[in-house]
């Protein structure tokens, strides 16, 4: 792969204007996404189909706490919600009013890069925590 052909990838899809293309992303998006968040569904229910199984937690039990509380904000923050509200918001809705392209389109465009980000960072927070006693949803304990 060349560093031209990489530009031209980079510039169709990274960097695009177009509301069909940033639509197409955020759907991709949330379909890894999606697949990611049923991996950790299915750990889930490996660890719940055998009485005291620690085969897979290897009794470490903070890491059910972080799967199963990772699984609901990946699955809810970054598969659902871009997939209806960017994915299809952004594909559909300039088709249905008829308009050429959407309002602010690099505004649309750094929303796609800034939630892949937060994804990538909110992921690594709940790996650092898979070791420690800390509670996964940042509430703090009552004493």
């Amino acid at each position: 792969m060349s560093l031209h052909s990489f530009y031209t990838f980079a510039s169709r899809w990274l960097f695009s204007t177009n509301h069909k293309d940033i639509g197409i992303l955020y759907i991709i998006f949330g379909g890894l996404s999606g697949v990611i968040g049923t991996l950790m569904s299915i750990i889930i229910r490996n660890v719940l189909t055998v009485a005291d199984n620690t085969v897979i937690i290897n009794d470490n039990f903070q890491l059910y706490n972080v799967l199963v509380t990772g699984h609901a904000i990946l699955m809810i923050f970054f598969m659902v919600m871009p997939i209806l509200i960017g994915g299809f918001g952004n594909f559909f809705v300039p088709l249905l009013i008829g308009a050429p392209d959407m309002a602010f389109p690099r505004m649309n465009n750094i929303s796609f890069l800034v939630i892949t980000s937060f994804a990538f960072i909110i992921s690594s927070v709940y790996a650092c925590r898979i070791r420690s006693g800390d509670r996964v949803d940042s509430i703090p304990t009552f004493k």
